[in-house]
């Protein structure tokens, strides 16, 4: 395992996050997150990808699905790793060719994926892109 492979507890991880107002919930004027539906684990996912902000930044992980979709409407939600390990799950590094500050939500022995974790972690999330502008 190289240095690169261990992710820190101080790192920010990225998630993007489909359009759909299931997928984000505005927490009062300030802040808004994503919820439990956004950040689960997609159809072709065993685990939730994420990516690491020091390596991958958000306008690159939008780039990344740009490249095969449209990103009209999408987030970006960001959480601490820190955040992910005192729920009782880990992040591991899975680079990829094209997001090498790739990685995962994994469970543990202590903490497999249920309900009630997803709601949890979707808590602690808060969507940094875009960044949204007051009406004046």
């Amino acid at each position: 395992m190289s240095a690169e492979d261990i992710i820190s507890n101080d790192e920010i991880i990225l998630k993007r996050i489909l359009p759909g107002k299931d997928n984000i919930k505005a927490m009062g004027s300030s802040k808004i997150r994503a919820t439990k539906f956004g950040i689960q684990p997609r159809t072709n996912e065993n685990f939730p990808s994420w990516s690491r902000r020091k390596i991958t930044s958000e306008d690159r992980l939008l780039e990344i699905v740009g490249q095969v979709r449209d990103i009209s409407g999408w987030s970006v939600a960001a959480v601490s790793v820190s955040s992910v390990r005192r729920l009782g799950l880990d992040v591991v590094a899975s680079p990829t060719n094209e997001d090498h500050g790739h990685c995962e939500i994994v469970p543990t022995s202590h903490q497999p994926f249920t309900n009630k974790i997803w709601s949890k972690l979707a808590k602690e999330t808060t969507i940094i892109y875009p960044i949204l502008k007051d009406s004046d």
